[in-house]
């Protein structure tokens, strides 16, 4: 019995080849984008699942300013570890993450003939983390050799990962590594105690190297530092809450603050706040940036999730409204067997059939979708989660998917079947009916399906015109025509440790500058980046008591980087070429959260931290140093030279000749620092990619623009289809009274125009909403304009109108004899 039903079921879809070449469609389509969206949902959340006491485990970040307009640093002062286990109790683990950046080069088996040099050492390794046994218990290593208990036994001790060993010590078992020594920077002996093995799950602790963290007596002014790289990670005991340590923690920060302060004469009041953040949350805390770690937005999940249940929704409804299309034509067929005896069982069973198999097939279309939209979506998907597997999860996703989507594509057509009556089908002038009620549903579907491509249409046309707007205004600085280098960071630390004399880079700058078609060069930060430095300067006014005091933040610069960027200099003088830092030129924000009443008055002050003091030499206008995330902020360009491996290069106006001057530089370069390759980057491509986020977003928001739109339209298609069956006759006795063929087509479309009408109605103030909220992020935004609801609507009907228009049209030149025939 089954086997004659599914053998009726294959009869069916091959009869209709269209129609089910269109579900296949819809359905691959659906079934595509809810399988990616899982890929990247299932590997975002598997970070630190295997880590021991999950719960328990907590990430300090420091906060400044306050809520709406704080920043986040993901690193903490570095005292705060030491105090934290001497002083608040219910913490079980403490475990600082501390990074040592001043090894250059490994030194391995030195003083024997397999003696070899690794330089590459910080692209690598990621560096030096130091830190404390209390490390390994938290994150659960195995170890493979040594053991937890005697990693740090001696100050010189090392444990490397798995992964690490097998650089240093190629094809040599890890137990035979225990006692050797290595040399950092060819002078500094590590004995390995340990190796522990690389991390079976995706995680933020990507250390690979481990030595023990200094135990040292701070000053002060640490205690007003805070960096990055220096990270801290707790565990708590069973029932001790993280708001109470982090009350704890908060009275350790005030109290030393306060000691900073009578140490100082300072009269600023501590603005940093420590958060106690679940480990498990830290992942997708999106607005503390790790540099080069990997993060996401809870809410940018949330809405791939929605975006994924949205269009495998339309797609369903697509197959809904395609499948009761065909109903009519087949309504005959089934009357006449159900006056023959068949059960509703069997026909409902049937429909399941037809489903399963259009969505297998559908299915297996999908892979090669699946493959396609990887691709298209490279630059947004991180590389890891192609490769990331999940047997049971994926299984059973798809499991339940299929089951789903069986059940939504065949409940309804599978009870209209079973609401037919047989006797009204066979009587003249009878349309197609459910008891006394015509199939209305149509219509809140294609509302709906309509209101999901006019959110993504609008939505669309907002983040692109953000974006654009982003990119093109006035950042205060000129940013054309401008190329940037950036040194390697193994050159870079080769500088730092004194194994290049400095001037070598200076001689290299004045060899750039003779380059024809370089009008201007500099060494010096880029003026907009998302890599900060700031530092909390004090204004001594010499008319009371009170020290004005300001967060700053630092851009390195010589005398020729205003000229580069073309930032107007609007009080004062340049800066003058130096190694260290002897004078700031601030920013007019500076000027103000100094108190000077005008730029001219700033000249000449001083501003400074405990002795480093240094007068203010000239005032620029703002310019963004930062995202539009963010507001301008006071800003200092400091004579720093010797922290500086960026270079700036301003080329002539004349673009025939940039070809040929990058070239040059290339060679330049090459001369001088011919094993450290490096890459030269317009800098306008620069700031582009600082919202790669936006852009991902706008990509994403794109493709399911397409993607509603034509599923919707698919839709459509049924549905006209069906409306000119049912109203085939009427058609015929309009067109032999005189109707014309527009005439025809108004009536038969009107209908469908109504609902897109609707449909825009209805999705327009959510997303006028939705997008505000979106915007709210962004300190300088667009104002949203009636330009994308109206382009939005249009774009909506045109598509519906195009649809429509295929099936109206060929109803309308239909001959009449065929449609009025007797049956």
């Amino acid at each position: 019995m089954n086997t004659l039903i599914l053998k009726s079921a294959v009869r069916q879809l091959l009869k209709n080849k269209l129609f089910t070449l269109l579900n296949i469609v819809g359905l691959s389509i659906g079934i595509t984008s809810c399988w990616m969206i899982f890929k990247i949902v299932n590997y975002e959340y598997s970070f630190e699942e295997g880590i021991p006491q999950l719960e328990r485990s907590y990430r300090l970040i420091s906060k400044f300013g306050n809520e709406g307009k704080a920043t986040y640093n993901p690193g903490i002062a570095k005292p705060f570890h030491q105090a934290i286990k001497k002083e608040i109790p219910g913490v079980e683990l403490v475990a600082p993450v501390f990074r040592d950046y001043s090894i250059s080069a490994v030194t391995i088996n030195k003083g024997t003939a397999d003696q070899k040099l690794i330089e590459d050492f910080a692209d690598a390794a990621g560096n030096v983390t130091e830190t404390t046994p209390d490390y390994f218990k938290l994150v659960g290593y195995k170890w493979l050799a040594g053991s937890q208990e005697k990693a740090f036994a001696t100050p010189d001790n090392l444990v490397l990962t798995q992964k690490r060993a097998a650089l240093y010590f190629p094809n040599q078992p890890v137990d035979q590594l225990i006692g050797k020594t290595i040399f950092y920077n060819d002078t500094i002996p590590k004995t390995i105690s340990g190796v522990i093995a690389d991390l079976p799950f995706n995680s933020e602790f990507d250390g690979t190297e481990f030595a023990l963290v200094k135990d040292e007596t701070y000053p002060l002014y640490v205690w007003t530092n805070v960096s990055g790289t220096n990270r801290l990670y707790i565990r708590l005991e069973d029932g001790v809450k993280n708001t109470d340590i982090q009350a704890a923690i908060a009275k350790i920060g005030k109290k030393n603050w306060i000691a900073f302060q009578e140490a100082q004469k300072a009269e600023n009041e501590y603005k940093c706040q420590i958060e106690v953040m679940p480990l498990k949350e830290s992942h997708f805390a999106a607005h503390v940036q790790d540099w080069k770690g990997e993060k996401t937005s809870k809410t940018l999940i949330y809405g791939l999730v929605a975006v994924a249940i949205f269009l495998m929704a339309l797609a369903c409804i697509n197959y809904v409204n395609l499948s009761t299309a065909q109903l009519p034509a087949r309504s005959k067929d089934i009357g006449v067997r159900k006056t023959l005896g068949s059960s509703q069982g069997s026909l409902v069973l049937q429909i399941i059939f037809e489903s399963l198999i259009t969505i297998f097939i559908a299915l297996l279309f999908s892979v090669l979708l699946t493959k396609l939209a990887f691709h298209y979506f490279q630059e947004m998907i991180p590389d890891k989660v192609q490769s990331f597997t999940s047997s049971g999860s994926s299984s059973l996703f798809i499991a339940i998917l299929l089951a789903v989507t069986t059940g939504i594509a065949a409940a309804y057509p599978a009870w209209l079947i079973k609401k037919v009556q047989p006797v009204n089908l066979f009587r003249a002038g009878k349309q197609f009916q459910i008891g006394k009620t015509q199939i209305n549903l149509r219509k809140t579907l294609i509302v709906f399906q309509f209101f999901i491509a006019q959110f993504f249409t609008v939505s669309a046309l907002i983040i692109g015109q953000q974006l654009s707007y982003t990119l093109n205004k006035e950042m205060g600085f000129n940013k054309n025509a401008v190329v940037t280098l950036d040194m390697p960071y193994k050159l870079v630390n080769k500088f730092w440790n004194k194994n290049i004399d400095q001037q070598k880079k200076q001689t290299f700058l004045n060899e750039i500058k003779k380059i024809k078609g370089v009008s201007v060069a500099s060494v010096g930060s880029l003026p907009l980046t998302d890599n900060y430095s700031s530092s909390w300067l004090h204004f001594q006014n010499p008319s009371g008591k009170e020290k004005v005091s300001s967060d700053v933040y630092f851009k390195d610069a010589d005398p020729n980087y205003i000229e580069v960027y073309d930032l107007k200099l609007i009080a004062g003088n340049n800066l003058t070429q130096s190694d260290t830092t002897n004078a700031y030129v601030i920013n007019e924000s500076a000027v103000k959260a100094f108190g000077f009443k005008s730029p001219q008055e700033a000249i000449g002050k001083y501003i400074g931290q405990g002795q480093s003091n240094y007068p203010i030499v000239g005032v620029i206008k703002d310019f963004h140093a930062q995202n539009f995330y963010t507001e301008i902020k006071p800003l200092a360009l400091r004579s720093f030279s010797f922290g500086s491996y960026t270079f700036n290069m301003k080329l002539s106006g004349n673009s025939s000749e940039w070809k040929s001057a990058i070239e040059d530089i290339k060679k330049v370069y090459a001369r001088f620092f011919p094993e450290y390759p490096t890459e030269i980057k317009f800098y306008d491509e620069t700031i582009a990619s600082l919202y790669q986020k936006e852009q991902n977003m706008a990509k994403l928001i794109n493709c399911s623009t397409i993607v509603a739109i034509l599923i919707g339209c698919l839709g459509l298609f049924g549905l006209i289809t069906l409306a000119a069956f049912q109203r085939s006759k009427e058609i015929g006795i309009r067109k032999v009274l005189g109707a014309s063929i527009p005439s025809i087509f108004h009536l038969l479309a009107k209908n469908f125009v109504q609902l897109i009408l609707i449909s825009i109605l209805i999705a327009a103030p959510l997303t006028w909403w939705l997008s505000n909220k979106w915007l709210e992020d962004f300190y300088y935004r667009i104002d949203i304009s009636t330009t994308p609801f109206l382009l939005g609507a249009g774009l909506s009907l045109f598509a519906a109108v195009f649809t429509v228009s295929f099936q109206a049209i060929k109803a309308a030149i239909q001959n009449p004899v065929d449609s009025l025939r007797d049956e």
